[in-house]
């Protein structure tokens, strides 16, 4: 569904960006970890097995924000 309209704004100090490097990708990982690290059947992840199951050698992260 896409909806037209004009682009929403981001809340004062919040800056959407593409995912660019291996620091995003860390950054991205800390964020995942402590996100979900208080919900049900959680199992906190290492970078690498996190990378691996996220499939990251092959994911676009140029879709990731």
């Amino acid at each position: 569904m896409w909806v037209s309209g004009p682009e929403p704004a981001a809340p004062a100090g919040v800056r959407l960006r593409t995912v660019s490097g291996d620091t995003d990708r860390h950054t991205a990982h800390r964020i995942m970890m402590a996100s979900f690290a208080a919900h049900f059947d959680f199992h906190e992840e290492t970078y690498t097995q996190w990378y691996a199951r996220m499939q990251g050698d092959e994911m676009d992260w140029s879709l990731c924000w």
